[in-house]
């Protein structure tokens, strides 16, 4: 493969990126959803081309403190050979160029190698959206990446909660002193239970009463009968806007 170049979308590529659009997804977005797109001042965009040859393309939107990714495909034929990541990689520093807090997108369930491509530049699943997709009813994944990562942060929580809400999913409730923490804030937070990952998600703390972090998981449970159980815990990612901006960009975009 040739060297590869990047750059921000104009309006002209725009037929091309349809063309390619249409390569890659059952529902595509058409010329004229392409070209709102890029003539909102929110935008953000990367083109890759091999020579003259368009080989992909990403569109974001900005929100208040975070970047939404709307779009993204590679041509058929230039797949699996990093193009996506450089994709992605590029809206990234754009939005880090201008101070956003971090990234989301959604993804279909059934898509293990886009799920594998963002989890391998820093996206984590944080919730699961049921029959977002109109087109089969497909689950989409909400996956999310902090662009001002701190330092993770080990601990030991108490289980003080956890309680089957819907089947296959939990209520749990943690307790443990955080500093950082103030009431409505949001972290990623990872939980262990002996030496395998119990669960990973977006948690609220509360700091009502006590220093306490809640969640819903739909992650395997290996004990129901836990109150009281100390777990270690790894707290890695910080943010009090993330509820907010998750629902403002997906229900606006």
């Amino acid at each position: 493969m040739d060297a590869l170049t990047v750059r921000a979308a104009l309006p002209e590529d725009i037929a091309e990126v349809a063309a390619i659009e249409r390569m890659s997804f059952p529902s595509p977005w058409d010329t004229q959803t392409f070209a709102t797109t890029l003539e909102d001042k929110r935008c953000l965009s990367a083109l890759v081309f091999e020579g003259d040859t368009l080989v992909g393309y990403c569109f974001a939107l900005c929100l208040s403190s975070m970047v939404h990714i709307l779009n993204l495909a590679v041509r058929p034929g230039y797949r699996e050979k990093g193009i996506g990541k450089r994709l992605i990689q590029d809206i990234i520093s754009q939005s880090v160029a201008i101070d956003k807090v971090c990234a989301v997108l959604e993804v279909r369930k059934s898509n293990k190698p886009a799920r594998s491509l963002y989890a391998s530049i820093g996206f984590s699943h944080v919730s699961t959206w049921r029959g977002y997709y109109s087109d089969t009813k497909e689950d989409a994944e909400i996956m999310v990446k902090d662009l001002k990562a701190r330092g993770p942060l080990d601990m030991t929580c108490t289980v003080v909660r956890n309680i089957e809400v819907a089947e296959k999913t939990y209520h749990l409730v943690l307790e443990g002193g955080l500093p950082q923490a103030v009431p409505g804030q949001f972290a990623m937070v990872q939980v262990s239970w002996a030496v395998s990952l119990f669960s990973e998600g977006l948690w609220r703390f509360s700091g009502r009463r006590a220093m306490r972090w809640s969640c819903c998981t739909g992650s395997r449970v290996q004990e129901r009968n836990c109150s009281r159980r100390n777990v270690p815990v790894n707290v890695s990612r910080f943010s009090d806007r993330w509820e907010r901006d998750l629902r403002e960009g997906l229900e606006t975009t």
